[in-house]
């Protein structure tokens, strides 16, 4: 992905039983996700939800890892590995992120040859 717009809706909810009670089911809320939106914020769960099944198209990317777009598309991408960058990303284990910040520090992760600029993420851990 190149923008967090290509991920940034999410379709599926928890249910608050319990708006007083904090725990993690309030994260998953549609009274969450509006808060988000409202407030041009990315949040960390639609990420996890939606980022897996998007396809990798980023040539340059790809032959940086000694891949193909079509082996890096076979790939699994696990929670863990989308929660790390996302921690990378938004420089704290915060569950919510402006899209502009999110995105200004998904481009510097790619170097001018199109690889991946690993000193940029491994700063933003």
């Amino acid at each position: 992905w190149e923008s967090c717009s290509e991920w940034l809706e999410r379709t599926r909810f928890a249910v608050v039983e319990d708006a007083r009670k904090e725990n993690m089911v309030q994260g998953a809320s549609v009274e969450r996700y509006d808060y988000a939106r409202r407030n041009g914020l990315v949040e960390r769960l639609a990420m996890v939800q939606n980022v897996p099944q998007l396809p990798f198209r980023d040539e340059r990317l790809a032959a940086w890892a000694g891949k193909s777009v079509r082996e890096m598309n076979a790939m699994p991408v696990s929670r863990a590995a989308v929660e790390i960058v996302f921690d990378s990303l938004t420089q704290s284990k915060s569950s919510l992120v402006p899209e502009t910040v999110m995105d200004e520090r998904r481009a510097r992760l790619i170097g001018a040859d199109g690889g991946f600029d690993e000193g940029g993420f491994l700063a933003g851990m």
